[in-house]
C-alpha cells in the first residue's frame, strides 16, 4: 500500500487508468445493473458499488485536493449523495460518470466555502509525478530535480486545470469520459486540456529557473 499526505496510506486499485477504461464496457453495464437492483431497494447492489469505486474516489480526491483526511471526509460523503440521491434519479446513468461529477463539485464547494484555493500539497504530488525509471546515480538525481519541479507547478495550478490533468493522466479517462464527468464536451475538453497543459508547461518553466528545458505532457 502506497503512502499518501503526512504518511497515511493511498488505496491501491491496481491501476486507474485500467479501471476507468472499463467505463464503457462490461463494468459499465454490470453498474447500470447494480444501479438498478439498488433503486428496486437491494441494499446488497449498494454494497457492490461501494467496494467497487470506493478507493477509486478516494485516490482521485487525495490527489485533488492533498489532504488525506479531507479526500477521506469527501469520500464518505459521496457515497452518502450516492445512497441517498441513485434512487431519485430518472432513467439509466452513467454512474461511473455521476460519481466522478458528484465528487468533483463537492470538493470545488468545499474550496469555496472556505473562500480559498487550497494547493495540492507537493510532497504528495511528487510521488506520483511520471518519472523514468532508470537508476544510475545521475539519472535519479535528475529524476528527484524534475520530480520537485513537476510537483510545484502542479501544485500551482489553478482547481479547473488540476482536476482535467488528473482526470485525463491519473484517472486515465478518454475525452469523451471526461467530459461526462464535468459536463463539457468533448470539443470543450480538448480546448481545456490543452490550455491546463499550457499552463503547467509555463509552471514547470519557472521551477526550473532558467535551466534545460524539459518536455512535459
Amino acid at each position: 500500500m502506497a503512502k499518501g499526505i503526512d504518511g497515511k496510506n493511498v488505496i491501491e486499485t491496481g491501476g486507474s487508468g485500467d479501471e476507468s477504461a472499463k467505463m464503457d464496457g462490461s463494468t459499465q453495464a454490470d453498474d447500470a445493473t447494480l444501479v438498478t437492483r439498488f433503486k428496486r431497494g437491494e441494499m446488497r447492489a449498494y454494497e457492490h458499488l461501494f467496494d467497487r469505486y470506493q478507493a477509486r474516489i478516494y485516490n482521485y480526491l487525495l490527489r485533488l485536493t492533498g489532504d488525506a483526511e479531507l479526500a477521506e471526509d469527501l469520500t464518505q460523503e459521496v457515497f452518502l449523495r450516492a445512497f441517498t440521491e441513485v434512487r431519485k434519479l430518472k432513467g439509466e446513468i452513467n454512474f461511473s460518470a455521476w460519481l466522478y461529477r458528484v465528487a468533483t463539485n463537492l470538493c470545488y464547494d468545499h474550496f469555496r466555502q472556505r473562500a480559498r484555493n487550497q494547493r495540492v500539497t507537493t510532497e504528495y504530488m511528487a510521488q506520483h509525478a511520471m518519472t523514468d525509471t532508470s537508476n544510475t546515480p545521475e539519472r535519479q538525481l535528475l529524476r528527484r530535480e524534475r520530480t520537485i519541479h513537476m510537483a510545484e507547478a502542479l501544485a500551482r495550478l489553478p482547481m479547473h486545470y488540476r482536476t482535467i490533468l488528473l482526470l485525463k493522466y491519473a484517472e486515465g479517462m478518454s475525452y469523451r469520459q471526461i467530459g461526462a464527468v464535468l459536463s463539457l464536451s468533448e470539443a470543450a475538453v480538448t480546448s481545456l486540456l490543452h490550455r491546463a497543459r499550457m499552463e503547467l508547461r509555463r509552471l514547470y518553466s519557472i521551477e526550473e529557473e532558467g535551466g534545460e528545458s524539459h518536455a512535459v505532457l
